[in-house]
Parts: C-alpha cells; structure tokens; sequence
C-alpha cells in the first residue's frame, strides 16, 4: 500500500514528503491547487474539513496536520529509515519541546513573512510594512535563542537529526532563499552552519528533484531578470525566484559568483544546467520549449532572421542609450551620486534616434520581426518600463504612434502584467 500525500508544493507539504523519504516510505502525491481552491471543494473538505494542507491517507487511515503527519510516519516506521525521533526517552523529550519550538516561536513570524513577501504580490494584494518589521524582529530574538543552542549540540535536539530539525525545512528554505532574510541565518555562525548541515540531506536534495523540477531564477527584481521571468511565463514554464540583493552586494559573494563569475544577474538553473547573460537566456528557452506555450521564435528561417536582427538591435541600439539614463536618473540619487548630465544629454539624442528608426519599422509591421510578438519584441519590455515610467522620458515613446500603439501592446500582455504583479521594480 502507498502513502498519498494531498498537497500543492509548498512548504507544509514538503516537510511530509521529506519525512517519508528519510524514513524510506514509498508515497504518491495527489496535487490540490490552492491558487484554484481545489482544498475548499466538498470532495477535499471530507477529508480535511478546515480545507487546508496536507492530507495523507495511509490505507484506509487518513491524517491532516503536518506535524501529526510526521510523527506518525516516525512511530510507524521506528525501526526503518533515519531515527528522527531520539533513542531514550529524555532525546525524544528534547525533539517534541524543538518541534513545539518551531510550531509557535519560528514558524509564525517567518510564515507573515512570507505571506506578505511572496504571496501577497503573487495574488496582487499590498504587503503589510508593519507586520514585516514586527515579524522580522519576532525572528531575530527567536534564532538568538537557536545560536545560543546550537553552540551547544550538533543539532536541536542533540548530536542526532531529527524531527525537530526537519520541521524547519519547507519554511527555512524560503527564509534563506527567497525573502531576501538568508543574513538572519547567515550572521549567526552555528545557525547557519546547522543550516548549511540539513539542507544539504540527501533527503531534502530528493525531494527538489523528485516533483516537478522547477528553473531557478536568481535576481527578478531587477530589469534584465524581469526579461527571463516574462519569456518564462510566456512559455508556461514553471519557475523558482532566488532574491539577489545588489544593493547589500549579495552577487558579489562567493557563493553566487561561483554560478556568475561576473557577478551580476540574472542567472538560471534548469536542473544541472546553469545559464547566464539573459538575451542568451530566453534564446535557450524559446529553442528547448520551442513546442509550448508562445512561439517566440518564428516559423521560417527568414523570420528568424529578422528575430535576431532586432534583437541585436535592441542590445547594441536601444538598450545602451537607455541603460546610462536609467543609471543616472534613477541609480544615481537612490546611491547619493551625482548625476552625469553630459551622459544624459548625449543618451537622450541617442534614444531619440534609435526610436525613428524604430517608428518607420513598425509603420510596417505590428511588430519588430513582422506580425507576430517574438523574443525581439519581449526584450524591450524590462528596460522600455524605465523609459516609459520612470525616467521622465515617456515623451519619446508617445511622440511615435507607431512605437507608442506598439508599446501599449506589448507592455499590456498578460505575461508582463503578471511580471509586474510578481516583483515590485526595486526603484
């Protein structure tokens, strides 16, 4: 008999999932998509009545909350698998008061955390500032207390991994890896080395592998990030953001130049396979999932061609130009530098020539390659935001029709609106 598991892929789901491959149960999952309100239909609520997840049913044994789940599959399977639960009687005392531990001192503020940093964009809510700063307080004083005890044992519960630990998992790696907190961690020394030590379990590394596998992208604040998100989108690929802050020079640690020896962004992961430098990018992307979602490539040879050429045009035309006033008309005072007005000068004559050209090609076509939207069209959208909206050089856009008409159209496709709603601009 297999093990279901009902739950989307997220953390609560994850650490049930973790559990029975460390205990070496086999298991199935059974996807509920909360985004859809699968986990409020009457089929789902008669087996989990409060419509939340997970849910396991063992054969005819069904079981909701995550950490009744785990300790259940720990009991069951005692004698197999990693002993998550201690030997004697004062170790397992030691796993439930770590277990409590992370239900109501690290789970709570780092749950508003997430709640406010990455699911209230995803849906288009607003985030809540002050439950932010309450919630990153909250976390601080309670991985104080994690120093101070992990100064003393290996792990929570002592020198053997358990419960306890694995429980921190799912959240964890949101904390570390997507809210943009990972320095909470990573200034306490035996926190992130604990850290460091169960997330790089064979368990947890099985379990990203063995659902569905995800592209990692790091850095979707910023413009050319926004670039791979929006081509992603378009080819209904499934993606993981990783924040990279710049501004606290985060892509110039050790760590991330290992994937960016330049250390700048965005960079991909698709599986083993690690990409940097975007045009090159969403290039890959549009070729490997050439048969999904939007083509963005063309059909013959000749239009390809032409993706290419404007393309080429974009980075070597339009992008510079625009890239130096974005630096100096947005970059600069966010710095407290000073502003090169020469530059501006000179890229504002630049800009303006480059979009005539631009207004006697799309007099001719809908869009840059011919009457379809393509690659060449998609790579404007991150930096063509700046000039439309936050450069004060809209005026260039709206005095063409031919790119302004152009520009409404790309810039209001769904794939860049669900962009902007996913990662605010970080000026």
């Amino acid at each position: 008999m297999v093990v279901k598991v009902y739950g989307q892929d997220y953390a609560s789901t994850k650490g049930v999932i973790l559990c029975l491959i460390e205990k070496e149960v086999e298991f199935e999952t059974v996807h509920v998509d909360g985004f859809k309100g699968e986990h409020k239909q009457p089929e789902y609520l008669k087996l989990q009545p409060f419509g939340s997840v997970p849910v396991i049913q063992d054969g005819d044994y069904t079981l909701y909350e995550s950490r009744a789940i785990i300790r259940y599959f720990a009991e069951k399977y005692k004698d197999q698998g990693t002993d998550l639960l201690g030997k004697t009687i004062e170790e397992k005392g030691l796993v439930e008061q770590w277990l409590e531990v992370e239900a109501h001192n690290f789970h709570p503020p780092l749950y508003n955390l997430v709640i406010n940093l990455l699911f209230a964009p995803l849906r288009g809510a607003a985030s809540d500032q002050k439950v932010i700063e309450e919630s990153d307080k909250k976390l601080e004083k309670v991985l104080d207390v994690y120093e101070e005890r992990l100064s003393k044992s290996k792990y929570l519960a002592g020198e053997f991994f358990s419960l306890a630990d694995l429980s921190h998992l799912p959240f964890g790696h949101y904390l570390v890896n997507q809210t943009g907190r990972g320095n909470l961690v990573r200034e306490r020394k035996h926190v992130s080395a604990w850290w460091d030590d169960i997330s790089n379990r064979p368990s947890w590394k099985k379990k990203n592998l063995d659902t569905k596998m995800v592209v990692k992208v790091y850095g979707p604040t910023f413009a050319s990030p926004k670039r791979v998100v929006v081509c992603l989108i378009e080819k209904d690929i499934e993606f993981e953001a990783v924040h990279v802050d710049l501004f606290k020079g985060e892509n110039k640690e050790p760590e991330f130049l290992k994937l960016q020896p330049f250390g700048s962004v965005p960079v991909i992961q698709d599986g083993d396979y690690t990409l940097y430098e975007s045009r090159a990018i969403i290039r890959y992307f549009a070729e490997k999932y050439k048969d999904q979602g939007t083509d963005l490539l063309g059909k013959t040879i000749e239009e390809k061609g032409l993706v290419e050429q404007w393309l080429e045009v974009e980075a070597h035309n339009f992008h510079p130009p625009l890239y130096n006033l974005v630096i100096n008309l947005l970059f600069a005072p966010l710095r407290g530098a000073a502003s090169d007005q020469k530059v501006i000068e000179e890229s504002d004559k630049k800009l303006e020539k480059v979009l005539d050209v631009y207004e006697e090609r799309l007099s001719k076509s809908k869009y840059l390659a011919g009457e379809f939207f393509s690659l060449a069209d998609l790579s404007h959208l991150p930096f063509g935001h700046y000039l439309v909206n936050q450069t004060g050089r809209g005026n260039l856009v709206r005095e063409r029709k031919h790119v302004s008409a152009w520009w409404d159209d790309i810039s209001n496709r769904p794939s860049w609106k669900k962009v902007l709603e996913l990662y605010q601009y970080p000026v």
